[in-house]
């Protein structure tokens, strides 16, 4: 199955303060390297709220019960989550889904 995305432009208003915007391969980058859960979660879903679906948003980790709160959050959600290890974190890139879907 293929889904295809719209994508939609950064602006400041649709930037959550605090989060590092990248032109790589995110949209938006948080770095929640040190944070325990469920402060990861939380940085990821205030950022989802403020970007449009089919954009992506990464967050660095180092917290082992990420690996199981983004990944449960992003199913409950119907969001898009590939994850890899990165230097001493595991990136997250969590795609955010289309409402209803």
């Amino acid at each position: 199955m293929c889904f295809q995305f719209d994508v939609f432009p950064l602006t400041p208003e649709t930037v959550p303060s605090g989060a590092k915007v990248s032109k790589a391969m995110s949209d938006i980058v948080i770095d929640a390297r040190g944070l325990k859960c469920p402060l990861p979660v939380l940085k990821l879903e205030k950022a989802l709220a403020g970007v449009g679906a089919g954009n992506t948003i990464a967050v660095l980790a180092t917290d082992p019960v990420a690996r199981i709160d983004i990944a449960l959050y992003c199913r409950q959600q119907g969001h898009g989550l590939a994850m890899r290890e990165e230097d001493a974190a595991t990136r997250y890139e969590v795609t955010k889904a289309r409402a209803g879907e």
